[in-house]
C-alpha cells in the first residue's frame, strides 16, 4: 500500500515513568507543581507508579502522599501561562523533570539529584533547601533565572533530562547563570514575560501554530479535563475509520519515527544544523500529533492486519532509533542510511528523498483520510511542513557547492515553488 513511504514525524505526550526511594504511604493527597512554563498535559508519576490528576497552570495531584523521586516527562510548555493550548506555546515531547521531595517539579529540582550540583546551588547561588524543592519559576526569579539559562543550554545542546547535567558542565555555566540571576532580580517583569521574550529572542524553538494549537486541543478531547492519563478510549470512535484509515496512521508512526531517527543519525556522522533542527524542532513536533491521533483511535502500529489489536504506549516507547515494527520501513531506514553515510552531500540529499516521498504518500493519505476531519487537518499540517524541509535541505546543498540543489537526484525529486509552495522560506 505504502511504496518508498510516507515519512513524516509522531508522539503527544511521552507517557514514560521514572524513579525509585523516597517516601510515604499515607492517604493524604498531595499537590505537585511541575514548571518550565507550566506544564499542561504531563505525565506525572511517582516512584511506585502512582499516576497525578493534573488540576490547571500545571498543577497536579496525587490521590496519596507520593513515594519519591516524582517524576514528569513530556506535555506542552504553556508559554503565555493562559491554561490552554495555544499559538506560541511549545511541544515538551521529550522533556524530563524530576523532584526528590517537596511540592515543585522544575529544573532546579532535577539539577538537585545530582548532591554536586545541589550543593553549587546552595553555595554559588544562595539557595536555600526550602527555595529548591517548593519555588518555582513563577514564583521565585531566582529560581527563574537558573531555569532559563539551564534551559537554553539544553536546547542548544539537544538535552531533554536536565538531571543528566554534570558537575563540570554547571561549572561553565555559572557566569552565564549569574548574569540573568542578576538581570532578573534587577528588572520588573515576571517569570512569564521573561520566558516569553527568551523563547522569541534567544532560542530557535518551533512554537504552535494556531492551526496546530487547535489540533492539539481538538485531540486533547480525548482526556478529562481533569486527568493527565488519556481516558477510557472510544472504540465507537475507532470504528469510525475504514481499515485503510488505520492502515495509514499505523504505517505513519513508523514513517514519522524513521524521518526523525535518520536525519539525527546522519546529523551525528556528517553535523549540519538543517538534518538537527528539522529532527529535533519540525519533526519532533509532527510525530507527537500523529501519535495522539494513534492513541485517540486506539490503534496498534505493528499488526496492519489484524485492527482488533489496541494502541500500546509500551510497545511504541519499545523501538529504539533505527528500530520499526514494520519490515519495510525497517528496510527503508537501511537504504537511507547506507545512501547517507556516504558523504556529507549524500546525508542532505538523503533530506530531499524523504521529503518528496513524505508529499507524495501525504496527497495520497489526504485522499484516504477524506471524511475524517482530525486526520485531514494534521495531515495538511504535515504537507506544509514537508514543503518547508525540503526547500531547507535543497538551500543546504546549494549553499555547500551542489548548484542543482535537490535536482541533483534527477526529475523526480526536482520540484519548483509552483509545486511546493514555501511559507518560511526554506529557513529551519
Amino acid at each position: 500500500m505504502k511504496t518508498f513511504a510516507s515519512i513524516i514525524a509522531a508522539s503527544v505526550a511521552a507517557m514514560l515513568l521514572g524513579g525509585c526511594g523516597g517516601a510515604s504511604g499515607a492517604s493524604t493527597s498531595t499537590d505537585i507543581t511541575v514548571e518550565r512554563g507550566p506544564l499542561l498535559y504531563a505525565a506525572v508519576t511517582d516512584a511506585a507508579g502512582q499516576q497525578a490528576q493534573m488540576r490547571g497552570y500545571g498543577v497536579y495531584r496525587f490521590a496519596h502522599a507520593p513515594l519519591y523521586p516524582v517524576t514528569s516527562v513530556g506535555g506542552v510548555i504553556d508559554v503565555n501561562r493562559n491554561n490552554i493550548i495555544d499559538a506560541g506555546d511549545i511541544n515538551a515531547t521529550r522533556l524530563r523533570l524530576q523532584t526528590a521531595e517537596g511540592d515543585a517539579a522544575t529544573i532546579v529540582t532535577s539539577l538537585a539529584a545530582n548532591a554536586e550540583i545541589r550543593t553549587m546551588l546552595q553555595q554559588d547561588f544562595n539557595l536555600t533547601e526550602a527555595q529548591i524543592f517548593h519555588e518555582t519559576p513563577s514564583t521565585d526569579m531566582r529560581i527563574a533565572a537558573i531555569s532559563d539559562e539551564v534551559y537554553k543550554y539544553s536546547v542548544e545542546n539537544n538535552i531533554s533530562d536536565p538531571s543528566q547535567l554534570t558537575l563540570q558542565t554547571m561549572e561553565t555555566l555559572r557566569t552565564r547563570v549569574a548574569a540573568r540571576i542578576e538581570t532578573y532580580e534587577a528588572g520588573n517583569l515576571d517569570a512569564g514575560a521573561l520566558e516569553q521574550a527568551m523563547v522569541q529572542s534567544e532560542l530557535s524553538l518551533q512554537v504552535m501554530t494556531q492551526a496546530q494549537a487547535q489540533i492539539m486541543n481538538a485531540l486533547m478531547q480525548n482526556r478529562d479535563v481533569n486527568e493527565s492519563t488519556p481516558a477510557v478510549p472510544d472504540t465507537t470512535a475507532a470504528s469510525r475509520l475504514t481499515d485503510d484509515q488505520k492502515y495509514t496512521l499505523a504505517y505513519m508512526w513508523n514513517e514519522e519515527k524513521l524521518a526523525k531517527d535518520i536525519y539525527l543519525a546522519l546529523n551525528d556522522v556528517w553535523p549540519n544544523q538543517v538534518l538537527y533542527n528539522i529532527a529535533t524542532r519540525s519533526e519532533t513536533q509532527h510525530e507527537a500529533m500523529v501519535e495522539a491521533l494513534v492513541e485517540a483511535y486506539d490503534i496498534n502500529i505493528t499488526d496492519l492486519d489484524d485492527y482488533a489489536e489496541r494502541y500500546s504506549e509500551a510497545e511504541l516507547r519499545a523501538f529504539g532509533p533505527g528500530a520499526y515494527g514494520v519490515p519495510a520501513v525497517q528496510a527503508l531506514y537501511g537504504t537511507l542510511y547506507a545512501k547517507g553515510v556516504r558523504s556529507a552531500q549524500d546525508a542532505l540529499e538523503v533530506g530531499c528523498m524523504v521529503e518528496v516521498t513524505d508529499i507524495n504518500d501525504l496527497n495520497e493519505d489526504i485522499a484516504t483520510a477524506a471524511g475524517a476531519d482530525d486526520l485531514v487537518a494534521v495531515f495538511e499540517s504535515l504537507r506544509s511542513g514537508s514543503y518547508n524541509h525540503y526547500w531547507a535541505f535543497d538551500n543546504a546543498l546549494k549553499t555547500m557547492g551542489v548548484s542543482e540543489g535537490c535536482c541533483i537526484l534527477g526529475e523526480t525529486f526536482c520540484k519548483t515553488t509552483d509545486e511546493y509552495p514555501s511559507g518560511q522560506g526554506g529557513k529551519h
